[in-house]
């Protein structure tokens, strides 16, 4: 998604990959949440891929790939290494307030537990439907 994009309503992100370079990823990211709404953008990567960008030599990266690979393996909030790597600011979740990202936050762990709320009121609505259906005949 590039410059330009502006639909509302975009929440969720999804990079199928190691994006060259971070501010990529960052301009991609930016195109959700044009509405005010929590978006959510992830980096999917296959097992293969994520340990040979971390067994590689940080001397054989170049910039780009290192800060690329900062942002994905590193330890710390997500956001000191996009801000390091964007204007040299470096500013974790906790110095700005609000949301903070996974390596802050609860991480995976708080994205599973909205994923099976989710799950569970999608089951409990269905199942109202389907008592609905049986007492009014429609098949």
């Amino acid at each position: 998604m590039g410059t330009g994009v502006d639909f509302p309503g975009i929440v969720y992100i999804v990079h199928v990959g190691v994006l060259y370079k971070l501010v990529d990823f960052a301009q991609e990211s930016g195109r959700g949440g044009q509405n005010g709404e929590v978006v959510t953008s992830i980096i999917l990567l296959d097992d293969a891929k994520y340990k040979k960008l971390e067994k590689t030599d940080a001397a054989a990266l170049t910039t780009e790939e290192f800060f690329m690979r900062q942002f994905i393996q590193g330890k710390e909030c997500r956001r000191l290494a996009l801000g390091r790597y964007l204007d040299g600011c470096a500013r974790a979740c906790h110095d700005l307030g609000g949301l903070q990202c996974d390596r802050c936050g609860e991480g995976l762990a708080d994205w599973y537990r909205g994923e099976k709320k989710e799950a569970v009121e999608e089951r409990a609505f269905e199942e109202m439907l389907d008592e609905v259906q049986r007492h009014c005949g429609f098949f």
